[in-house]
């Protein structure tokens, strides 16, 4: 798995990555210009490891055309959310599509990109494609219609330097930014106001807006996190977390699987946009638990 735990972040040279923005994000175009043509996996768009590992909503697929892509037809608006992580060569993007039949769907994708020196982005081989893809009765809450046609500006924008909220003039690390998306689950847990939130801080969930600030309500749910898997995007603030809400551990039966984009501006969080899918049953998390429900510091 390539997604690091805290403590090897900070280790990672960071002046020797040769994986650049612009492939990442071609990477992810790729993703979905593919699938809106019909190509064939077997021709193989991505330019997929032979070994590369394929999942949709936590399970497994040998190949790209047994997932949502085979069926996609185009984008439901232009609604964007990204992140891309030069430091581990990781990318993720949210978006509102269409599938052959017209239907509407909510589609999660994380990439993880080999980093080799090369001006060619058909050099970089995916390892790992991830897709987390709402449709209809995944949750009670699905509604991407109630999406604005284009995303927020805090989705687009740089991040802000530490200083536009609480004193200092840099912008957080790569590091940093995780340890402040990371206090969400974490008083989600407790069922606690701790996030480190902006003084807005909107949350939406398969695409419902369910509180005007995302340290409300959560003393309702109290559920143990022990799945959380993190991508920071260093020059938007944009944090991707892969999370596992174990409702089951509090006797509900089932649980969610997420991908939450977490906004973070100003060193703190300024909003919160989940894609997320009920489980039922016990669950095993098919890329492991990142850096579980520790704190990471």
């Amino acid at each position: 798995m390539h997604l690091y735990p805290l403590p090897l972040l900070i280790l990672i040279p960071l002046t020797t990555a040769t994986c650049t923005r612009s492939t990442l994000s071609a990477k992810t175009s790729l993703f979905f210009s593919s699938a809106f043509s019909s190509q064939n996996a077997s021709s193989n768009p991505l330019a997929l490891s032979p070994t590369a590992k394929i999942s949709q909503n936590n399970v497994i697929h040998p190949t790209l055309d047994t997932t949502a892509w085979s069926s996609l037809s185009s984008f439901a608006s232009d609604y964007r959310v990204s992140a891309l992580d030069t430091t581990l060569c990781s990318a993720t993007t949210y978006a509102p599509v269409l599938n052959k039949k017209g239907e509407h769907g909510l589609l999660s994708l994380r990439l993880q990109v080999s980093d080799v020196a090369s001006e060619d982005p058909g050099k970089n081989e995916v390892t790992e494609l991830e897709i987390l893809y709402a449709e209809k009765g995944a949750h009670m809450f699905f509604a991407p219609e109630l999406l604005p046609k284009s995303a927020p500006q805090m989705w687009k924008t740089p991040q802000e330097p530490v200083g536009a909220v609480d004193g200092g003039n840099s912008s957080l690390t790569h590091t940093a930014l995780i340890v402040t998306a990371n206090t969400y689950p974490t008083a989600l847990s407790a069922g606690s106001t701790t996030t480190i939130a902006g003084p807005t801080c909107p949350r939406t969930e398969n695409g419902v807006p369910v509180t005007q600030h995302c340290n409300e309500g959560l003393a309702a749910f109290k559920y143990p996190v022990p799945e959380r898997r993190w991508i920071a995007d260093e020059e938007t603030g944009i944090v991707w977390g892969g999370l596992w809400f174990d409702k089951n551990a509090v006797g509900r039966g089932d649980g969610l699987f997420l991908h939450e984009y977490f906004a973070v501006k100003g060193g703190r969080i300024s909003g919160v946009d989940a894609v997320m899918q009920t489980l039922p049953g016990e669950y095993s998390g098919v890329w492991g638990t990142g850096t579980g429900a520790a704190e990471v510091e």
